[in-house]
């Protein structure tokens, strides 16, 4: 037997794990309940890890952690390999969170620039692929090669009557369907982009673009089994901007709402976004003569 004594005499607390702790007296039983008190551990993001703060109770030992601040991400030097003759490009550093918008370089005399490739081979024999533009996140410290087509600019764009035939590098003109010379201008004004005229054969097979209309490059999008559209005259990638509203805009950085499907049926192409913005087909208003979202 215990003698009574008029006092409590408590246990440990205990934590309830919801913020709250809970100590028992071990003559009678009974239970006390009071909040937890922390002391705070801050804990510095690193360039993998994120950083957070730490509450850990001084008296039951309950924990949690809150106020995340992302990591740091690793930084790599990017270097630019040009042909003699053309001016030099200065290296980048990329960040693994944020990456680099990749220049565009000069090209020699009678060449298109196409893009930078990770590795230095004859595009003349072997068509070219994993062409980049557009935002770049370098895996490690790396130097990527200007890549070039005879040639100036195409002066023709032959239609595509099948997706699978295209690749990443490839040049793009969006035009309207049928019988209109329209197709997507440079001019990306708030919500779509300009149309400009250009000019088609008569089977609809050949385009001529105009001086004005937007030159494309075709890319892999985030989305398996998508495409990205990059600008160079807008310095960003196409991109569905609205769930609401017919827009149609550019960005520098790519994600799902700028990683297109491309479905061809009787030479007409759906181009649909995949990313959560749902107007997301790309067509032309032939009533404003503008080329957004639907």
């Amino acid at each position: 037997m215990i003698a009574a004594t008029g006092e409590h005499i408590f246990r440990d607390y205990i934590s309830n794990d919801n913020g709250t702790h809970t100590r028992t007296c071990s003559v009678c039983g009974t239970e006390e309940t009071t909040s937890c008190s922390y002391e705070e551990t801050v804990i510095a993001p690193t360039p993998a890890e994120q950083g957070y703060t730490t509450h850990t109770c001084t008296l039951c030992g309950y924990s949690f952690n809150d106020s995340f601040t992302p990591a740091l991400g690793c930084d790599y030097k990017v270097s630019f390999s040009v042909p003699d003759g053309v001016e030099e490009i200065e290296p980048m550093t990329s960040n693994t969170n944020s990456g680099i918008t990749l220049p565009i370089a000069g090209a020699p005399e009678g060449y298109t620039f196409l893009g930078w490739v990770t590795t230095d081979y004859d595009n003349v024999e072997t068509r070219p692929t994993g062409i980049l533009t557009g935002t770049y996140i370098a895996p490690n410290d790396i130097c990527l090669i200007a890549l070039y087509q005879q040639g100036e600019s195409a002066d023709e764009y032959v239609l595509v009557t099948d997706p699978s035939s295209l690749i990443a590098g490839d040049k793009i003109v969006i035009t309207a369907n049928d019988t209109s010379n329209q197709s997507m201008s440079i001019e990306q004004r708030n919500n779509n982009r300009g149309s400009v005229e250009g000019v088609k054969s008569e089977d609809h097979s050949i385009f001529t673009p105009a001086d004005s209309t937007a030159i494309l490059t075709l890319g892999e999008g985030t989305v398996s089994g998508t495409w990205s559209f990059y600008d160079p005259a807008n310095s960003g990638y196409l991109y569905a901007a609205s769930t609401s509203r017919n827009y149609l805009r550019t960005k520098g950085n790519l994600d799902d709402n700028g990683s297109f499907t491309i479905a061809i049926s009787d030479s007409d192409a759906t181009i649909t976004a995949k990313g959560t913005n749902t107007h997301n087909i790309i067509r032309y208003n032939s009533t404003r003569k503008n080329i957004c979202m639907l």
